[in-house]
């Protein structure tokens, strides 16, 4: 096993902060715009030494009580593993391992032990093990139980996070980009081919094969730096009169903060267009309202109501979303509502699936989950007056779709798919959605992680977090513009 100390670990993770949940309202969590961070090369803390020597059993004991958490509480568990190819067992056992072959481990190394063999489950469920650069932003947090706020605020959890620096785990190193899996990898790839362009993705290939990680670090920051002078909302005529095209590059953003009218000006431009191409593939994620209110509910001819199923194991911290009297009614954080007649009461798992054909539900997840209770998403039809009080778009939908799209756009791309509303091409989409956050403090060190609380499927029982299918899938040599235009033409 590897051996790893506080100045040799090199961790790059994605983190999502954004929210999956949400209704036509608009519901905001504090969203701040960037949900993918860089945990690099981790230097020493600038702190007391006595603030980092516990006993190598109390590390132990830590990392016992984190499996024990996620093995009776993550109902994402073996989804990780079918859907993105992450064994959390084998995490746990070589995390184990580099205790025992440490003896005089201490609490930054635990932390960056954590975080370097978690990389690889970082964007699945929202999981994130929390450094302390982003401890500080949880205060503003939604999506979680009221005890998960009070544990970030207990005292062995402030006192390990406000003793290090906030900007101490942030530092660069190239080094990283060996580790990654094949998942992440390929996420880098569509990131610097949409903001560098496709001979800067096939480089970066080049240079990850030939093990000239500096250069392809290099290439990722250019892609950084482009996307963080995007705008939100690009519109473009690529067609006069037959093809319009119009990106949603994240979702992160106010249900009144003018985005609607940049929406509809476009639209009142294209409406008689014989296509509309949407591109979401820059998206990873903020309110799933957003999509609804700005896309659907001006073009759709009347209100859809769909039907989804969120399931959970029976655990000490899933329970914390449910009341004593085992009646849920939804809260203000969760606006999916559970429906089942006037009352909810979430059903052993075996009685629901009697209840409800879900055909393509992952029967072997069964065996993790104890119950769950259908949902209502409802969409809305609102025509404007500015456009007669009739669809504001009367041609063909394509949605644009990729791997780093995931929450709140992963959830935009199966309700356009399930609903009809588009036709999808491009590649899978990342997943990441599971409703309301759970927060764990470990005992001894206080160091805290974050997963999602559900185990959501479609009306089919596909889970979201296993991300949606494209109708057509990128063509040979092309990517998903370039396809949906091929097939444009195919179809005239």
């Amino acid at each position: 096993m590897k051996k790893l100390t506080a100045t040799t670990i090199i961790i790059m993770i994605f983190a999502f902060s954004t929210a999956c949940g949400g209704d036509d309202e608009g519901y905001y969590n504090n969203y701040n715009g960037d949900d993918y961070y860089i945990y690099e090369q981790v230097t020493d803390y600038t702190i007391d030494d006595t603030d980092t020597q516990l006993p190598q059993m109390h590390f132990l004991e830590d990392l016992d009580y984190m499996q024990y958490v996620m093995e009776t509480n993550f109902d994402l568990f073996d989804v990780a593993y079918w859907a993105h190819g992450v064994h959390i067992s084998t995490i746990f056992e070589n995390i184990r391992a580099n205790i025992y072959d440490n003896p005089n481990i201490n609490a930054d190394e635990f932390l960056n032990l954590l975080l370097f063999e978690f990389h690889q489950l970082a964007g699945v469920a929202h999981f994130e093990v929390v450094s302390p650069s982003g401890y500080w932003g949880l205060s503003e947090r939604s999506l979680v139980s009221p005890q998960s706020m009070d544990r970030i605020r207990s005292p062995h959890v402030r006192d390990f996070y406000t003793s290090r620096h906030a900007d101490a785990s942030v530092l660069s190193s190239v080094a990283a980009l060996s580790a990654l899996p094949t998942r992440f990898k390929e996420m880098h790839v569509e990131s610097i081919a949409l903001y560098n362009g496709k001979e800067s993705s096939e480089a970066f290939i080049d240079f990850i094969l030939t093990g000239n990680y500096e250069a392809a670090h290099h290439l990722l920051q250019q892609a950084n730096q482009v996307r963080a002078a995007e705008s939100t909302i690009v519109t473009e005529i690529i067609e006069d009169d037959q093809i319009a095209y119009i990106a949603i590059n994240s979702f992160g953003f106010r249900s009144n903060s003018g985005m609607s009218d940049i929406v509809n000006d476009f639209f009142e431009e294209v409406q008689d267009f014989e296509h509309l191409i949407v591109d979401l593939r820059r998206n990873r994620g903020g309110d799933p309202a957003n999509f609804k209110q700005l896309i659907m509910s001006p073009i759709i001819p009347e209100t859809i109501v769909l039907d989804d199923f969120a399931f959970t194991m029976a655990g000490s911290y899933t329970d914390e979303f449910f009341p004593p009297e085992q009646q849920w009614r939804g809260t203000a954080r969760f606006r999916e509502v559970p429906v089942n007649d006037s009352n909810v009461s979430h059903l052993p798992i075996s009685e629901l699936l009697e209840a409800f054909d879900l055909p393509e539900f992952n029967i072997e997840d069964k065996e993790r989950l104890t119950y769950g209770f259908r949902l209502q998403r409802t969409i809305n039809s609102r025509h404007l007056a500015r456009f007669d009080m009739q669809p504001a778009f009367n041609g063909e939908i394509w949605l644009l779709t990729g791997p780093l799209m995931t929450s709140a756009s992963e959830v935009s791309a199966r309700i356009a798919k399930n609903t009809g509303f588009a036709t999808l091409v491009g590649q899978r989409t990342g997943g990441a959605y599971g409703g309301q956050r759970i927060i764990v403090a470990l005992p001894n060190t206080g160091i805290l992680f974050i997963m999602d609380t559900f185990y959501i499927t479609d009306s089919y029982g596909r889970p979201y977090e296993a991300g949606t299918y494209p109708h057509y899938f990128n063509r040979d040599g092309m990517d998903a513009l370039e396809t949906t235009l091929q097939l444009i033409t195919e179809f005239l």
